[in-house]
Formats: structure tokens, C-alpha cells, sequence
């Protein structure tokens, strides 16, 4: 694959090649494994770029859990949040029919929790109820005592463990807390539970979410705020309007 960062095309191989490069400055990918890992991507070739960003996960997997084992938590911790990204790139591709799209989606959000725990302190995994159902999400904490708190909410295909890299970290080192979760029609809410379509009235699904929040000790919810990314950012604004307890979107 010929690398061209001026390929700005939502959707191609190079624009989520930057996509995964992004998230190298909090761990969750390293340049040199990315770059080794697209020589065997061909050109319009989705297959290849799924076998090649799987393989990378696999390895990547595979050496967390020996430092799992040796007890080095730092580097466990590192491989673990790449491994999960590394996943997520293998799965982009992949029709919802294939049986890989399950697997690989399922892997990039098992290691992505894994990883979560073990940070200091840890990321709490959330499942955040809504009606019948969970959302799942995460929860980083800025610090004792009440905090003001971003609610962060992703796009069409991102996803939790993508967020936390995007905003949640930082908004965990400027005091906030960091509320990620992913509701209807989003990767891993549809993935478990095919009835949460997406739906364009987002502002029900973040109720649930600011709902849960206000019952937390550690959130002062007269500073909840609200961040979309990609089609997030059609949706938190809609969200907001609805909602007199988000008070900055």
C-alpha cells in the first residue's frame, strides 16, 4: 500500500491509516508496527488490509498476555490498548454477514476493558441502563470530590475504546471527568443487541446517559457538558437542546 497523507477520503486506506496514527501519542497504536503492518495491504483490496491489521492484533495480543504473565503491568497495559485498536482497524472493512465481524469487534472490546482496569486508577466499565437494555461505556475519573464531567459521545463507527484515547484521558488530566458511552446504532450497543437502531432523537439515549451520571457521588451536576465526534457532532448538539442538565456542548 502506497501511503499518501493528503488522501483526506473519509473511509479509504489512508484516511483510517491516520486514524489508528492518532491515538499514538496515549499508547493505543505505535507508528512503526502501523507501517510494517499496511506493506501487506493492496491497493482497494479490503481483504488484504483485514488479514494484515488482524495479524498485527494477534501479535499484539499475544505479547500482552505474556507481560500479563510476567506480572509487568505497564507494557500488559500498552499491548492491551493497541491490541484493541488494532482489532478495531482488522474489522472496519468486514461486511456484518462475515463471522469475523463479531470476533474481530468482540476482541477489540474485551481487550480495550482489559486495559481499562488496569490503568492507575482504573477506567470503570460501565453498562448504563437504558430501558430494557445496557449501554455500554466508560467512566474516568478527574480526581476527589465532585467534577465537572464531559459526556462524550462517538460517530457512526467509532467506538468506546477509541474515545477514551480522543478525550477521555484528556479530559481526566484537566480535572474533568471523562463519561464515554455508545448508544443506538453505534458499533458495539448494535452489536450486542440488534434492536438498538440508530435512531435520529438521540437526545433519549442521552437522557439515559445524564440520568445516570446525575446519580453518581463524584459528578457535580451543575457542570455536565456535552462532546460529539464525526455524526456525534450532529447528534450531541440535538442531544443538548433537549436536556436543561447539559450545560456546554
Amino acid at each position: 500500500m502506497g501511503i499518501d497523507l493528503t488522501d483526506t477520503g473519509v473511509g479509504g486506506f489512508n484516511f483510517e491509516l491516520l486514524r489508528v496514527l492518532s491515538s499514538q501519542a496515549t499508547g493505543e497504536a505505535d507508528i512503526g508496527e502501523c507501517i510494517a503492518a499496511i506493506q501487506g495491504v493492496h491497493k482497494n483490496d479490503t481483504e488484504t488490509w483485514t488479514v494484515a491489521w488482524n495479524s498485527l492484533a494477534d501479535r499484539t495480543a499475544d505479547s500482552a498476555e505474556r507481560f500479563l504473565q510476567a506480572g509487568q503491568t505497564a507494557s500488559a497495559r500498552g499491548a492491551l490498548f493497541k491490541a484493541s485498536t488494532y482489532y478495531q482497524a482488522a474489522v472496519f472493512y468486514v461486511r456484518a454477514e462475515d463471522a469475523r465481524f463479531v470476533r474481530l469487534s468482540q476482541r477489540s472490546q474485551e481487550l480495550g476493558k482489559q486495559a481499562a482496569r488496569l490503568c492507575n486508577p482504573p477506567i470503570e466499565v460501565l453498562e448504563i441502563p437504558y430501558g430494557e437494555y445496557k449501554l455500554p461505556g466508560y467512566f474516568l475519573s478527574g480526581g476527589p470530590g465532585r467534577r465537572p464531567t464531559l459526556v462524550a459521545v462517538g460517530g457512526f463507527d467509532s467506538t468506546g475504546e477509541e474515545l477514551i484515547h480522543w478525550i477521555g484521558f484528556a479530559a481526566a488530566e484537566r480535572g474533568w471527568n471523562g463519561l464515554i458511552f455508545e448508544g443506538p446504532g453505534q458499533w458495539s450497543a448494535l452489536r450486542d443487541n440488534p434492536a438498538l437502531l440508530l435512531r435520529p432523537d438521540y437526545e433519549v439515549p442521552v437522557k439515559a446517559v445524564v440520568d445516570y451520571a446525575v446519580t453518581r457521588d463524584d459528578v457535580d451536576v451543575s457542570r455536565i457538558a456535552l462532546i460529539g465526534y464525526s455524526l456525534g457532532g450532529l447528534l450531541a448538539p440535538r442531544a443538548a437542546a433537549f436536556d436543561p442538565r447539559i450545560r456546554a456542548v
